[in-house]
């Protein structure tokens, strides 16, 4: 099977609508100063992380690379279901962030044929870049890893120039990150 965690999908997506108050892990306050780098999404366009993929919106980051079987997939199940909740949302208030953490073999067109299978809309980036430029977006989210099969599965909320954001690990739902998104609106 050419993208063997396709059918992971399914699962990702169920599992992502039976977390309740009982199974629930608290998100957890961090402190995330990003640097302002350019970066590649998806379609090959470059743009600043701060100034152009985030703005003065709300963004929701999970940390992906592209021959990941396991808990790759089952995020962007998760971000594929707060993409469809958040309707018109998405790409005006809230922006969904994918990063590479193999940014040496993750290419833009890499990331594309993995993205579509998660139809996103405008407003989620897919990204990667040199090395040198993603290692220090990865650092800043606590997300740097040495082998990228042992990355756990995590989720950030936060403002791009706010210092304050909310890390979540494991798998949450479609309603606690929109829970964890509420809490950053103005």
């Amino acid at each position: 099977m050419k993208f063997p965690w396709l059918a992971l999908l399914a699962l990702a997506l169920a599992l992502a609508g039976q977390a309740d108050a009982k199974t629930a892990v608290a998100a957890l306050e961090t402190r995330v100063v990003l640097p302002d780098l350019e970066l590649l999404d998806q379609s090959g366009r470059s743009g600043r992380l701060l100034g152009d993929f985030i703005g003065d919106r709300i963004a929701v980051a999970d940390f992906v690379y592209g021959s990941c079987t396991t808990v790759c997939p089952l995020l962007s199940g998760v971000m594929a279901r707060l993409q469809r909740d958040l309707g018109q949302d998405l790409g005006e208030k809230v922006v969904l962030l994918s990063l590479s953490v193999t940014p040496g073999r993750d290419t833009p067109a890499q990331l594309a044929r993995i993205a579509v299978a998660f139809k996103p809309r405008p407003g989620w980036f897919w990204l990667t870049g040199e090395p040198a430029r993603m290692q220090p977006v990865l650092q800043a989210f606590g997300a740097a890893v040495a082998a990228p099969e042992r990355h756990a599965p995590m989720i950030l909320v936060g403002r791009g120039g706010d210092p304050r954001w909310l890390r979540r690990l494991g798998l949450p739902s479609p309603a606690e990150l929109r829970s964890m998104i509420a809490r950053f609106a103005r």
